[in-house]
């Protein structure tokens, strides 16, 4: 149960390192995150525990907010400008 949430946190510290870092490895990050999230969002969702769910909650809207920065910065490389402005 815990140790999820725990990954997931340690997975964030390494991608916000990451962010100024290589973005091919941000992609594939991107895409194991995702998947992770929605298994956790699942498992949170199935186990019914109050504050389980409200760590779930706060780590998705967490993990929500820095996915969308990743997304822009891949789109800021491969597009230019001004496709990551539609995101920002």
């Amino acid at each position: 149960g815990y140790n999820a949430y725990l990954t997931v946190f340690l997975l964030l510290l390494i991608k916000m390192s990451l962010l100024t870092g290589a973005i091919t490895l941000l992609i594939y990050l991107e895409i194991t995150f995702l998947l992770i999230l929605v298994s956790l969002f699942s498992y949170t969702l199935y186990s019914g525990n109050a504050c389980g769910l409200l760590i779930g909650v706060f780590l998705i809207m967490l993990a929500a907010a820095e996915t969308s920065i990743g997304l822009s910065l891949i789109l800021k490389f491969y597009g230019g400008t001004d496709a990551s402005y539609a995101y920002a």
